[in-house]
């Protein structure tokens, strides 16, 4: 099937009909795909809209007259959109992104977007090269730094990576996403910080490669309109993200303020376009949950950092790790849920990072490895074990001189590693390999 071109006209049918009372965005999908279009739709009688499976009658009877009744209002809207130097993507067109486009509960069919969508979006969800990071606006310090340790590395290695410009988790996901950014440009950061750890097999799916060099860009979702962002203290981080080449993406009109409710459909939008969740930091009660239960149903992989018992703000990761969430210790475990990326082969000594831009910050990993004390090309894992093995026992803070992890991916390392039975913790805060 060929897709049309984006349309002015067309987006404000689509915004005009989801102002129908009870016409959810899934039971539009239904007409739409039953249908072929959103003019199509609009052209049908009644009755024939009430003969799609999931239509109830009552909705079929009130869609048209609610077209009449907002279509100028909508035409107005997405004008003034355009004006504003945003784009309009809907559905069936060319432009939507495919991995929004593939979720069958129709996350969104309108989206407003600022800056570029990129093109690692356009692929189904099975082979989108996105991940979304999300957790607690009350995060910990050491949550926000694993979050932007973590999201660097992945927009490194050419993940996008998805979040919702809140305080807290998501905002350290787009800070990390622009340092990758940054290394890559040589901005602050040595060239060793920004080469990849990682190669891309091509994907099965057929769609166009490669993508652009270098780190991948990060998108930003709204839970209301651009000309209501929020938090207005994030706007800042906003335009950086664009002038990084990034996105900033809304399913509403510019003017349309954030409200509980629009924050809870902003949630699935945020998994709809990665392919993994990544849970940082969540309380029991925290809008992660939300963005998970999304996640589960559009049937993306889930995945949630092991938390202190004690932790308040981590108590939700524990809850997902025990529902079957899978646990993610350091970027590996991220990667692992990408069949097509490999480890390259293991660097040598002219390939060694440059000085760590994060030194002296309290996250990011130290220079050991440069130093020459691990050998290069280890994983995460492997190198806790080498520097167990060779010390027998070491304090969490000499640990930390040795494996070249921020703190946060080293305690969670840790965690899962306990959990596993491989290492055992000392009654005096030390860490040594369990039967040695």
């Amino acid at each position: 099937m060929t897709r049309p071109a984006p349309s002015p006209e067309r987006a404000a049918l689509y915004l005009a009909a989801l102002a129908t009372p009870q016409l959810g965005v899934t039971t539009l999908l239904r007409l739409l795909e039953a249908l072929g279009g959103i003019e199509a739709v609009a052209n049908a009688s009644a009755s024939r809209l009430a003969r799609v499976a999931g239509v109830r009658a009552a909705v079929a009877a009130e869609l048209h007259p609610t077209l009449r009744r907002e279509e100028r209002r909508a035409r107005a809207a997405v004008a003034a959109a355009l004006a504003g130097g945003l784009s309009v993507h809907a559905w069936e067109d060319a432009s939507f992104p495919r991995v929004l486009r593939d979720d069958p509960s129709g996350s969104a069919l309108l989206l407003f977007v600022e800056g570029r969508l990129p093109p690692q979006l356009d692929r189904s969800s099975r082979w989108a090269r996105s991940c979304a990071v999300v957790g607690t606006r009350r995060a910990s310090a050491g949550g926000r730094g694993f979050a932007r340790d973590l999201a660097r590395a992945a927009a490194r290695e050419g993940l996008v990576v998805v979040s919702g410009l809140a305080l807290g988790i998501d905002g350290a996901a787009h800070e990390g996403a622009l340092d990758a950014a940054a290394a890559a440009d040589g901005a602050g950061a040595a060239p060793g910080w920004s080469r990849p750890r990682y190669r891309w097999a091509p994907a099965a799916d057929g769609a166009r490669e490669p993508f652009p060099p270098g780190p991948a860009p990060t998108v930003a979702v709204l839970g209301g309109g651009h000309g209501r962002l929020h938090p207005a203290a994030h706007a800042g981080l906003a335009r950086r993200i664009l002038a990084a080449g990034g996105a900033v993406v809304s399913q509403w009109p510019p003017d349309t303020q954030p409200t509980q409710k629009s924050f809870l459909h902003r949630n699935r939008v945020i998994s709809g376009l990665a392919r993994a969740v990544v849970v940082v930091e969540a309380g029991l009660r925290s809008g992660a949950h939300n963005t998970v239960a999304h996640a589960l149903q559009q049937g993306r992989t889930v995945l949630a950092v092991p938390a202190a018992p004690w932790s308040a703000t981590g108590a939700g990761c524990v809850r997902l790790l025990r529902e079957g969430a899978s646990p993610l210790a350091s970027e590996d475990d991220l990667f692992a849920e990408f069949a097509e990326l490999a480890p390259r082969p293991a660097a040598t000594a002219a390939d060694a990072p440059g000085p760590d831009p994060h030194a002296g910050t309290g996250h990011g990993p130290t220079s050991a490895v440069s130093q020459g004390e691990l050998p290069l090309g280890l994983t995460p894992v492997e190198r806790v074990r080498r520097a167990l093995a060779g010390a027998g026992e070491l304090s969490l803070d000499a640990l930390l001189a040795e494996v070249q992890l921020s703190p946060g991916a080293l305690v969670g390392l840790l965690a899962r590693l306990e959990l596993e039975g491989e290492v055992s913790a000392t009654p005096g805060g030390r860490y040594r390999l369990r039967g040695a």
